[in-house]
């Protein structure tokens, strides 16, 4: 599926437009306020919008919470489930970049370039080498360079980089969309200015 992401998000998601619904929410919780306050950072930096749905949007988005489903997840790209224990900004953030056809920074087919599972630590072992092979077919990020800072939290201690200078891989707690997140969004959506 995530190899399939940035074709999805450029078809339904036609000039950045994404219309949406949201379900299972009440007005007053917090993640009302976290989705809009996502919905706002990612508009800032972007040419994308999200605007209600209307009866003639056949493609939309639809944002929910259940709570059966772990954290968060988004499929095949227009249906968002968030559960209650996800309440946070940045857990809608990284939703929606997938959402809008960004896959996980280590799916990259060029990943191996700049990044090498580190077997020396304990929880690292290559019993527990998960990463799989690189399936993000998205021709876009591969003009861009790669974002050190966004891999999952469960492999920050096990991933190095291969780059001189860049020491330190992210541990996924960023708090915010990067730079780099914005300008592959911007290159899918050929945002001009932004």
């Amino acid at each position: 599926m995530q190899g399939q992401q940035p074709t999805c998000a450029k078809q339904k998601w036609v000039n950045g437009r994404i219309p949406y619904i949201t379900r299972n929410f009440n007005p007053n919780e917090e993640e009302t306020t976290a989705i809009r306050q996502a919905i706002d950072k990612i508009q800032s930096k972007s040419c994308v919008r999200f605007v209600p749905r209307t009866r003639r949007d056949r493609d939309f988005l639809t944002i929910t919470r259940d709570d059966s489903n772990g954290c968060a997840g988004v499929g095949p790209c227009d249906i968002m489930t968030i559960s209650r224990t996800c309440r946070d900004r940045p857990v809608f953030e990284h939703e929606f970049l997938h959402v809008l056809g960004r896959s996980h920074e280590q799916d990259r087919a060029d990943r191996d370039k700049y990044i090498r599972w580190d077997h020396t630590k304990p929880d690292c072992s290559s019993d527990n080498d998960d990463m799989g092979q690189p399936a993000n077919n998205d021709p876009e990020a591969l003009d861009i360079f790669y974002d050190y800072v966004s891999h999952v939290a469960d492999w920050g201690e096990c991933i190095r980089a291969k780059l001189p200078g860049n020491i330190e891989v992210g541990s996924g707690r960023r708090r915010t969309i990067s730079v780099l997140d914005f300008d592959k969004m911007n290159s899918v959506f050929n945002c001009r200015g932004m």
